[in-house]
């Protein structure tokens, strides 16, 4: 028989029919578009022998991957400017690379724990990893630092390891955890608040216990084996035995190239970034002569020091009550939509004409596609 039509579908000026694909509720959005894309795929040829065109008119996944490669990008740009950051105020290649380890090992660790624990990569797991890639250095950094402050009293790399790390690693063990008693209390949260920042609390904690694990653990190895070699008491010959007992055989080419081509990217550096490092080192003298002084006068008037505080705080707190209150902050996806009604009782021909050429219209702006 015959039905009176009630609808037209129409993409870029010619008729088309709509084929809406939703995901189970526990579904990976990702992995469900993927999959539809594979599936379209394979039946592209078929269809188009057959003089139908397939195309994607919304893909929720692609706003999804967009907000990840974002945070992805911004994570390694900020473990990379934290390992410059080190390298500027340590000054040693050796110092630099054993606590650039700190990042990888420790986000590795994370997304093995992350896997374990069923957690998936998205715009919160990912910004807190972001947020803790900072944070990981910090146990490296006090570890390392006191191990080299007994290297440079003469001890041995074994002894200084082990006296340097004993000597901080409660202090390290406790600021740590502090850290970690501030986010996994959410993990505990109920309602809307767990489902938003429970991924990222994990994520924030796991990074900084692993990186805990690391500086007590792999920091004493790494600063003893690849240490300054110029110790006290420790003659060429003796370096040269131990060189050849660690880099004996097979790995011995590997590693000697792998050595060199640090060695070489770190040079590299060094002469790129000199104008650079010339400017830093004058700003840390100027820093050096100034602070003590601002202390002393700072120390010298407490009550105006107490009394700017309080002032600071109390204009904090009239600021924030300004400052306006939503549950999530607004996203911009890069699309639009809008709605168009025709007076009661027009034919869906009519209609069908409007809609044609305000189509056309929206089509000839620019940056519409």
């Amino acid at each position: 028989g015959h039905k009176e039509r009630e609808a037209i579908t129409k993409m870029d000026g010619s008729e088309s029919v709509e084929l809406r694909v939703y995901k189970e509720g526990d579904a990976n959005t990702v992995q469900v578009a993927r999959r539809v894309k594979e599936r379209m795929g394979q039946l592209g040829k078929e269809l188009t022998d057959a003089g139908v065109n397939l195309a994607v008119l919304f893909d929720q996944s692609t706003f999804i991957e967009g907000s990840i490669d974002e945070v992805v990008a911004n994570a390694w740009q900020g473990g990379l400017l934290a390992i410059l950051v080190i390298a500027l105020f340590l000054r040693d290649r050796r110092a630099t690379t054993i606590n650039g380890l700190s990042n990888p090992v420790s986000v590795v660790a994370t997304f093995f724990i992350m896997y374990q624990m069923g957690l998936s990569l998205n715009i919160m797991s990912l910004g807190g990893l972001a947020l803790g890639i900072g944070m990981v250095l910090d146990d490296s950094i006090v570890v390392l630092e006191s191990i080299y402050r007994h290297r440079s009293l003469g001890k041995s790399g074994r002894e200084a390891a082990s006296t340097g790390t004993s000597e901080v690693g409660m202090a390290v063990v406790a600021s740590t955890l502090t850290t970690v008693a501030v986010f996994l209390p959410i993990v505990f949260v109920q309602g809307v608040a767990s489902q938003l920042f429970k991924d990222q609390a994990l994520t924030v904690s796991i990074s900084i216990l692993a990186s805990l694990a690391f500086s007590l653990a792999l920091i004493p190895v790494l600063a003893a084996r690849l240490g300054s070699s110029n110790e006290a008491g420790e003659s060429s010959a003796g370096v040269k035995t131990r060189r050849q007992k660690i880099f004996y055989g097979a790995p011995a080419w590997i590693l000697g190239k792998l050595r060199f081509v640090v060695h070489a990217v770190f040079l590299f550096l060094s002469m790129l970034a000199s104008p650079f490092t010339r400017l830093f080192n004058g700003s840390e003298q100027v820093v050096y002569r100034v602070y003590p002084k601002m202390i002393r006068a700072a120390l010298a008037h407490r009550a105006a020091v107490l009394i700017a505080a309080a002032a600071l705080l109390t204009v904090s707190i009239v600021a924030a009550s300004g400052i306006g209150v939503e549950l999530i902050p607004n996203m911009a996806q890069g699309e639009f939509y809008f709605d168009v009604e025709l007076p009661e009782g027009a034919p869906l021909e009519i209609t069908d004409e409007v809609l044609t050429e305000i189509g056309n219209e929206a089509r000839a702006i620019p940056g519409v596609e």
